[in-house]
């Protein structure tokens, strides 16, 4: 499978900072966001169908997101 994502990804970077969990529910996908803040992630991107986690200190931290980019994340631990 080709890799996906932008250059700078959390994903890429020689020791990987990052993981995308599937959320085949709303319900579970906020219960995912809300645990992944107690526990101690500061940036938390959030899909429809998938939360991104990552603990990349070279980024902004205490940040959520939406996809596609830019958009506003349907629920925000951080706010």
């Amino acid at each position: 499978m080709p890799e996906r994502g932008v250059s700078n990804s959390s994903h890429k970077i020689p020791t990987c900072k990052a993981a995308d969990i599937h959320t085949p529910t709303k319900a579970i996908r906020n219960k995912i966001v809300v645990a992944a803040k107690l526990v101690g992630f500061k940036r938390i991107g959030v899909g429809n169908t998938f939360v991104h986690l990552d603990n990349d200190a070279a980024k902004s931290q205490y940040v959520a997101w939406g996809y596609p980019k830019g958009t506003k994340p349907a629920i925000n631990p951080f706010v």
